[in-house]
């Protein structure tokens, strides 16, 4: 009885802050740090996110049916994963003039750009499976985003060209 108390503990544990995760994860104005110089131009959808908190449920009820830690701790660990997926996100910072790449509300610097000519003027953007390739047009360096296979996949050529005319917008209000 004692073993099955601890489990379910840590399932609540694990769920209640994965929920949470996942609501913030939804609201571009928390993803983009309160700013509104920053545009989310990748995100997995709703309906990924919420199949995705469904999944790690069943899961863990799953789990807990199972006489064996092993169970518990590989439903943790998929359940995870899936919330890795989930709560992804790739940001363009006009304030800072940085793309970043996020998971988990964690934010990796991946590009620096010319805030005046923007991300579209100084690098080469081309899809690849599983994301996109970014490369410099100056020095040749290149990075790959993550943005998943077919369901999820974002156009980011429209969307960069659409947030390049927004973000010389908001520089004309500095």
């Amino acid at each position: 009885m004692k073993k099955i108390i601890i489990k379910i503990l840590l399932v609540l544990f694990f769920l209640v802050p994965s929920c949470g995760l996942l609501y913030l994860s939804t609201d571009s104005f928390f993803v983009v740090s309160g700013s509104d110089a920053g545009i989310p131009i990748f995100s997995a959808s709703t309906d990924f996110k919420v199949g995705s908190a469904i999944l790690s449920i069943l899961l863990l009820v799953f789990a807990l049916t199972r006489q064996g830690w092993k169970y518990l701790v590989g439903a943790l660990l998929l359940s995870t994963l899936l919330l890795g997926l989930a709560s992804h996100s790739v940001v363009l910072n006009h304030r800072r003039a940085m793309l970043e790449d996020q998971w988990f509300l964690y934010s990796f610097d991946v590009i620096k750009y010319d805030k005046v000519e923007g991300l579209g003027i100084d690098w080469v953007i081309k899809s690849v499976p599983l994301g996109f390739s970014i490369t410099s047009k100056k020095d040749d360096s290149s990075v790959f985003i993550f943005t998943g296979p077919p369901p999820w996949k974002t156009p980011f050529e429209s969307l960069l060209k659409r947030n390049y005319d927004r973000a010389i917008g908001f520089l004309g209000f500095m």
